[in-house]
């Protein structure tokens, strides 16, 4: 009888806005995929061994209008280095997620405070456990979301150093030595971003670890993310013979032979998202052990896995 009287409760409690933050979180990594796009559509052969596998059309015409402008010459495209397009695609992707990640936290936690004292029953092991408040739910929430926002933010500045400049295995061999300082100078000038250059040449050739770090934490967004989407329609689950708990949006209401069911895509499309980000953090592992020697060649895999 009681738990009758808990969902009869609980079922007029409104999520639409902690859905909206959740789609929102989901449409920030979508723009992820645009800037792939982006650096994709314009890209072409290019010469030397360090971009064959690049292809920076884009960051050669950026860096080449730059230096025109600067009174600088390019010299050979190898001065480019391998790390150029795939540093700007990481931190640009990663700039447009923090602030919608930050909308959602908001949301969320204006639904802790709005339903501060709604009595609710807590679950350990799927079973009953002892009884919660609305608000003390949906605070660990938002506590899990600011912890992965720290970790993405944290992570974040380690994109900003560019190999540029260190041509085929990090010596500068073929350019000037200010090169690659003064076009990380450009760049943090003409995009806004703190891009530098990169203290050790033959690291930021040879290996993935920024990359490999600034993936982890969008990983651990998306743990956080399936675990709140798993509640979400968990909570929502019924209308009549679910636990009922939490009231969805109609935004995609059942059919005529199953009156009142909501089906969650916005959760169930954010827990395929956020499925899809864990297998890349596994492509990006296994590519970042991949090196071998003064270049690791699968910068291409990598930034294409991040990017998505």
């Amino acid at each position: 009888m009681a738990t009758h009287t808990h969902v009869k409760i609980l079922r007029g409690v409104g999520l639409t806005d902690l859905l909206v933050g959740l789609a929102i979180g989901m449409l920030a990594m979508l723009v992820i995929i645009k800037v792939a796009v982006l650096f994709e559509s314009r890209r072409k052969s290019t010469v030397g061994a360090a971009d064959a596998q690049q292809n920076v059309a884009i960051a050669v015409s950026l860096m080449s209008r730059e230096l025109r402008m600067a009174g600088q010459g390019l010299g050979p495209v190898d001065s480019l280095g391998c790390s150029v397009a795939h540093d700007l695609g990481t931190s640009l992707g990663t700039l447009s997620l923090v602030p919608s990640l930050h909308r959602m936290i908001l949301a969320i936690d204006q639904k802790a405070k709005q339903y501060a004292a709604l009595i609710k029953i807590g679950r350990t092991h799927l079973q009953d456990a002892m009884p919660m408040t609305v608000g003390q739910e949906f605070s660990g929430y938002v506590a899990q979301l600011q912890l992965a926002a720290t970790a993405i933010q944290s992570a974040q500045a380690n994109l900003y150093a560019l190999a540029v400049g260190g041509t085929a295995v990090g010596t500068g061999f073929g350019t000037a030595e200010d090169f690659g300082r003064k076009v990380a100078q450009i760049l943090a000038s003409e995009l806004g971003l703190p891009f530098i250059n990169a203290e050790n040449k033959f690291a930021a050739l040879a290996g993935h670890e920024a990359i490999t770090i600034s993936h982890s934490a969008l990983k651990t967004l998306a743990c956080t993310l399936i675990k709140i989407a798993n509640d979400v329609r968990w909570l929502a689950s019924g209308p009549r013979c679910g636990l009922g708990e939490l009231t969805l949006p109609e935004n995609e209401p059942g059919s005529s032979m199953m009156p009142g069911k909501v089906n969650p895509t916005q959760c169930e499309a954010l827990i395929m998202l956020s499925l899809q980000i864990l297998a890349n953090d596994v492509v990006i592992s296994s590519a970042a052990a991949a090196g071998n020697f003064e270049l690791n060649v699968t910068k291409p895999l990598t930034a294409h896995a991040y990017l998505q």
